[in-house]
């Protein structure tokens, strides 16, 4: 039986031995660890919307103080780590984090990036400061993280976060190891009678994962669930309401944009998220800006800024946003290019796709260089020539902050689809669209319905893809490494219906959200 958020006192929770340390294998992004504050807003454009927002403000639901909630998380097997609570409050815990020379990790999981080092505003002809080198390429491993040894002083199970694929408990004041964990974490739900305003599409999504926080666009609001410590998954309270209409939800770096449209006018809301997990969620903010056009797409930029979308004389214009930015935006067309569907960023670069007007369909990209700039261009037509489908699909797209983009996407001969493939289409610095292909599913038997389901990177080098497995007869979440590349594990997932799935990721754990349940996977541990 599901269990609905409680509005102040949190619930004991009932947790298997299903967990792992969100950072076990992830790249370390030293930058984010001196971010600066975000720069002030200009009074006269924008609005900090403290406490509950206005009477214009849609109601969320907010709690006055305290954690909103603890969703109850459901796993199976024996093992039941006790949750204890304080004062009324269920803490969190401490992250799983990967050190380094005593130093801990973090890693962005979109495209974007920190502000100016002197917290000033972005500029806006800019291309920002993304950082251009690649990481030295890791697969997920299967058989458990390596970490150090984490913290063993505790006063609740919550300060015993998982470590290298074994679940700890609290025990006289100390983190004790309680036996091995598996690759399934478990489920919570999202709030009573609420679900995703949004099915992820191959360009959109309404659940995105920062960090320690998952973020969720439902119809009460934007949801900020602590999945620091997957023990103790908890609802953060978010001290504003996102504008009525908003339907877009984009991650830039650790902010966290939505997007409602009236016309040529938008209006944009942003929370900057914790970067440690712990500290209090500050308020949303709220600003209206002028694009010029409807908004048809959005994404995250360099500096945690927003990239806004509108079309312009039959091709894709671009505009950006960012704390401190003038309101009425310049909006920049990118003409010249052959591909008119724009559907990830990369930096400060947006992909560009087209597919073929029949049968059999083939798929072009391109990049826009500078895309929200008087420098824009475009990097011209790159064929993927490998293979072609009798199905117009465009397939699933995910990019991070370093700049990758990776693609799911399938084969079809007009009878059955033959196979589920994996690309990475660009990657950090390059100039062009440079494809890296694996087929990652191969089908022998008649396979009639469409295969492909939404992908995103769970770390710098590595995507989950929700698929039809030909190899396991079932539903699955295919673990995919940039080198190689190769299929690192894939996932079981016979209960979830294959449709209207939606994945997100970040700190080596993947969400799938499924109707108003979170699905929670460590993909470094042993099934």
């Amino acid at each position: 039986m599901r269990r609905s958020l409680m509005r102040s006192t949190p619930i004991a929770l009932a947790v298997g031995a299903a967990l792992c340390a969100a950072g076990c294998f992830v790249t370390i992004d030293e930058s984010l660890l001196d971010q600066p504050p975000a720069p002030t807003e200009d009074a006269q454009s924008e609005a900090a919307v403290e406490g509950g927002g206005d009477a214009t403000d849609a109601d969320t639901g907010a709690k006055p103080d305290g954690d909103a909630g603890v969703p109850e998380v459901k796993t199976d097997g024996d093992a039941q780590p006790d949750v204890v609570s304080e004062d009324g409050k269920t803490d969190t815990g401490d992250a799983p984090l990967d050190t380094k020379d005593g130093e801990a990790s973090t890693v962005d999981g979109d495209a974007g990036g920190d502000e100016n080092d002197d917290g000033s505003a972005v500029d806006a002809e800019a291309g920002g400061d993304a950082d251009a080198a690649t990481e030295a390429a890791t697969d997920a491993p299967v058989d458990g993280p390596k970490t150090d040894s984490g913290l063993v002083v505790c006063s609740t199970d919550a300060d015993c976060p998982p470590v290298a694929c074994k679940w700890r408990k609290c025990t006289a004041g100390q983190c004790v190891d309680k036996g091995p964990l598996s690759e399934s974490v478990g489920f919570f739900d999202l709030p009573a009678g609420e679900t995703l305003i949004c099915n992820q599409a191959y360009n959109r999504s309404c659940v995105v994962a920062v960090g320690s926080y998952v973020v969720a666009l439902t119809q009460g609001g934007m949801r900020v669930f602590n999945t620091r410590n997957p023990m103790v998954v908890t609802q953060e309270t978010v001290a504003a309401a996102v504008p009525a209409g908003s339907n877009y939800l984009v991650r830039s770096g650790q902010r966290v944009w939505t997007a409602a449209s009236s016309g040529p006018n938008v209006t944009l809301s942003w929370i900057d998220l914790p970067l440690d997990g712990t500290s209090p969620v500050p308020p949303m903010h709220q600003t209206n800006v002028y694009l010029g056009g409807p908004l048809t797409a959005a994404y995250g930029s360099p500096n945690d800024t927003i990239f806004l979308q509108t079309p312009q004389t039959g091709f894709p214009a671009f505009a950006r946003f960012g704390p401190g930015l003038p309101t009425y935006l310049d909006v920049f067309v990118a003409s010249g290019t052959a591909e008119l569907t724009s559907v990830a960023s990369s930096a400060d670069r947006i992909l560009l796709h087209a597919v073929s007007p029949s049968s059999p369909y083939q798929h072009s990209f391109s990049l826009q260089a500078n895309a929200a700039s008087s420098l824009s261009s475009n990097s011209g037509t790159v064929d993927i020539s490998s293979f072609s489908s009798s199905d117009p699909t465009r397939g699933y797209f995910a990019s991070n902050r370093k700049g990758s983009a990776a693609w799911l996407i399938g084969s079809f001969d007009g009878a059955s689809w033959k196979d589920v493939r994996a690309l990475w289409l660009a990657e950090t610095g390059a100039a062009t669209v440079t494809p890296v292909e694996l087929a990652i599913e191969t089908f022998s038997a008649q396979q009639l319905t469409s295969p492909i389901g939404p992908v995103s990177f769970i770390d710098e080098n590595t995507i989950a893809g929700a698929v039809v497995s030909a190899a396991l007869q079932t539903v699955a979440l295919d673990i995919v490494g940039r080198t190689g590349p190769k299929v690192a594990k894939r996932i079981a997932m016979a209960t979830l219906p294959f449709n209207n799935l939606t994945v997100a990721g970040d700190n080596g754990y993947a969400y799938v959200v499924r109707d108003t349940s979170v699905h929670i996977f460590a993909p470094s541990c042993n099934p």
